[in-house]
């Protein structure tokens, strides 16, 4: 006779994580930093000079 156990299984504990959106008008000269948020070591950075001009009312399309 052969006996065995089972273990109820499925996909692991969902992880949430804290996220927050930022908009921002960008119509002048800018840098960034992307920093890992731990080790606070800079990931990516760069620099806009030239940003296309931001239409004054986006919603409103004009081709």
């Amino acid at each position: 006779m052969t006996a065995f156990g089972t273990v109820a299984a499925g996909p692991p504990p969902e992880r949430r994580h804290v996220t927050a959106r930022l908009g921002a008008a960008v119509d002048r000269p800018f840098g960034f930093l992307a920093p890992h948020r731990h080790t606070r070591l800079v990931l990516a950075a760069g620099r806009a000079t030239d940003p296309p001009p931001f239409p004054e009312h986006p919603w409103e399309h004009s081709e």
